[in-house]
Order: C-alpha cells, then sequence, then structure tokens
C-alpha cells in the first residue's frame, strides 16, 4: 500500500517529526551499506510508516551484531 502525502503527514504529530524520522531511516540504510536517495528513502517510509518499525529493525541488527 502507498500512502499520500496527506495519509504519510497523520502519522506523525507534525512536519518536524516526520522529517526526524526519514533523516534516522536514511541513517540506518546508509550504515547498512545501501545507497541512500532522498526517493529512495521517502518511498521506504511510505511502506513503513510506523517509526516502532524502524526501532525493530534496529533492535534486530543490535541482537545479531551479539551473536
Amino acid at each position: 500500500m502507498s500512502l499520500t502525502t496527506e495519509e504519510l503527514r497523520k502519522q506523525f504529530k507534525s512536519n518536524f517529526e516526520l522529517v526526524l524520522y526519514v533523516i534516522d531511516y536514511a541513517k540506518y540504510e546508509m550504515k547498512a551499506g545501501r545507497e541512500v536517495t532522498l526517493d529512495y528513502v521517502l518511498n521506504l517510509v511510505r511502506r513503513h510508516p510506523n517509526p516502532s518499525y524502524l526501532e525493530d529493525l534496529k533492535a534486530i541488527d543490535a541482537a545479531t551484531e551479539d551473536e
């Protein structure tokens, strides 16, 4: 499901919170070694707009690094 800009904005309390989420997601992707463009990150955010999704990914990575 692809979210419209309006639907995406509803997922966050403010535009500032949305921007911080996009930046955090971009940092995560760069750390994972992926080439990151704005379009790429925005598509990821549209597919996974819930901020807890990124936290889950980070937790999985942390658990994997501990092994």
